[in-house]
């Protein structure tokens, strides 16, 4: 198909929509609805943004997965769906995009234009792809196809703060036309159920089409869980959604992931397509035991910009690059080794259009969240089960995207927006309890491979390779065993409790201050997040572990070849 200057090559998978006035030509790859009136086509949707005098302005109320080209006098301009729910890639100085990273590697191939693979590791840390000076697309911003410049258009204005009730009396008829345009659409429907809190309201706001819903929830085997935290979250989920299947009038089809793997040519062929490894077993479960083709799969992945999960140390957020480069965050173990932030964070900048200021009033982990781990991880993820299931997110348009932003600090930790939405449309959800391990987030689980007990019913996981854990009297002691200190590496340390109660000291003995800023120890577990110089840990730091696992990490500034550092990072660990 011809748009402009350019030519728009798609598959027979993917649906297309077009529209032509005498003020230019519209093109939709996708489906796309108005939350403001879920009776417009997709051709209506394309005659209002042509006639629009202000077309940016009109993209804030379309939801959908989905990117829309529009040429007309002031140019040809290429916007995506307000999550980039639908994948694109590209390369500026080619002036190409492709669904696929490979893809457009290969095209350019073709032409002579040779592009190096960032690893053998997939990436999509950043905006990054597999391939070097190909980057992903970014969903807050436009792009002027003819001139390759990108413009922002989101966020367009100053975000107020408003309590959850009256964020909800905004959203609710977005909410209630959103639930009619499911009740019109005759695809095959099912949501994506977990113990968590976002999945709960996705689930609530079906109610009203719950005979036409399979709920579905995938566990996972006990014995292939590496950690403690891991094993934690999955029986939780085992237990709260267990409860569900059996007190609640639907379709829950709750399956073992691990059944279903797939074999080596299946792998090896998804391995060279896609720069995501999610879940190849979740895409042979939904490719060739259910045979979905073109099933819609309702998830609720965007709806952790509601919830300020973000580090305690972040909460009193700041509008300058400084800040906003503490705020990035889902860098693989493979990104440390290969690269440093403090270089490639003002790279992903530039290239993203971010200034001081950006934000208006948002927090910049939230902008983040929304441009890089959706907006390139989660988009990535998408093509595994492309075009078996396809995608829809309640929040998925800059509208609600905003709005889900809006409550105070304290109320978006504690959901209670969420909460409110539950209440009013399937009250009896709450009845059950939420998953807060979710929090923590499995994204943060390592390859932990070892397991000692360091007192009765009290356990720690490392990785033996790489760190120590040493009993001594009445304690124990955690450090790094490489003979050099790797920057890279992120010594990590797990340690679970099956008690009702016990606190747990932490303390370091190293004292001098010429190595402030060299080592740092982080701090995960449930509900909380802490960093603190190792310095800072010579008066004792107290945990309580009965609540759950504590995720400790130990790192490096930079690479150290005196082994005295590694003793510089011991903590001793005491039971209180």
């Amino acid at each position: 198909m011809e748009i402009g200057e350019y030519l728009f090559y798609f598959s027979n998978e993917l649906t297309v929509h077009t529209k032509s006035v005498d003020s230019g030509t519209a093109v939709l790859a996708g489906y796309a609805f108005d939350i403001r009136n879920p009776n417009l086509t997709e051709h209506e949707i394309l005659n209002n943004l042509l006639t629009s005098v202000d077309a940016v302005e009109e993209l804030e109320y379309i939801n959908g997965r989905y990117f829309i080209i529009i040429h007309n006098t002031e140019g040809t301009h290429l916007y995506s769906d307000a999550s980039q729910l639908r994948p694109l890639v590209y390369h500026r100085s080619s002036k190409v995009l492709a669904s696929h990273d490979v893809m457009l590697k290969d095209l350019l191939s073709d032409y002579g234009v040779h592009l190096d693979r960032r690893s053998k590791f997939n990436h999509n840390e950043l905006d990054f792809t597999r391939f070097h000076d190909i980057f992903k697309f970014n969903p807050s911003l436009s792009l002027e196809l003819n001139t390759f410049e990108f413009e922002r258009i989101y966020p367009r204005t100053e975000l107020k703060e408003r309590t959850p009730r009256y964020t909800f009396s905004e959203m609710k008829d977005y909410l209630d036309n959103s639930i009619k345009w499911l009740r019109k659409n005759q695809q095959y429907k099912f949501l994506s159920m977990t113990g968590g809190v976002d999945s709960r309201v996705s689930a609530a706001l079906t109610r009203e089409l719950s005979d036409d819903i399979e709920y579905m929830t995938y566990t996972r085997s006990q014995r292939k869980l590496k950690t403690e935290l891991a094993k934690l979250i999955y029986s939780n989920d085992d237990k709260i959604t267990g409860q569900m299947q059996m007190n609640l009038a639907w379709n829950h089809t709750i399956f073992n992931l691990d059944e279903f793997e797939p074999d080596e040519r299946f792998i090896e062929e998804n391995e060279n397509v896609l720069y995501s490894n999610h879940s190849y077993k979740l895409a042979n479960y939904y490719r060739n035991y259910r045979k979905f083709d073109n099933a819609l799969h309702i998830k609720s992945t965007v709806f952790g910009m509601g919830k300020a999960d973000f580090p305690e140390e972040l909460d009193n957020k700041s509008d300058d690059l400084k800040f906003y480069e503490k705020c990035i965050h889902g860098l693989s173990v493979a990104f440390k080794k290969l690269y440093k932030l403090d270089e490639e964070a003002p790279k992903y900048f530039e290239r993203n259009l971010v200034t001081e200021g950006v934000t208006l009033n948002r927090h910049y982990f939230d902008l983040f969240h929304l441009e890089s781990r959706m907006g390139n991880w989660h988009s990535a993820l998408t093509l595994e089960t492309d075009p078996e299931t396809e995608e829809f997110i309640f929040t998925n348009s800059r509208k609600m995207i905003d709005l889900i932003q809006q409550p105070a600090l304290k109320e978006r930790k504690d959901f209670n927006l969420y909460k409110l939405i539950i209440d009013n449309y399937w009250p009896l959800l709450l009845h059950f309890g939420i998953n807060k391990y979710h929090d923590i987030g499995l994204e943060f689980l390592k390859d932990v491979k070892d397991k000692i007990e360091v007192k009765e019913e009290i356990f720690v996981e490392y990785n033996p390779s790489e760190s120590v854990v040493e009993r001594q009297k009445g304690r124990f002691y955690l450090q790094p065993s490489d003979e050099k200190a790797f920057a890279s590496k992120n010594y990590e340390f797990i340690i679970s409790n099956d008690r009702e109660q016990s606190r747990l000291g932490l303390k370091s003995t190293y004292s001098n201050e010429n190595g402030r800023g060299r080592i740092k120890v982080i701090m995960k577990g449930n509900g909380f997040y802490k960093e603190y110089d190792v310095l800072d840990m010579n008066k004792e730091i107290l945990l309580d572990i009965s609540e759950g696992p504590i995720l400790i990490n130990i790192t490096y500034d930079k690479d150290y070849k005196n082994t005295s550092w590694q003793s510089a990072a011991r903590l001793y660990c005491a039971f209180k």
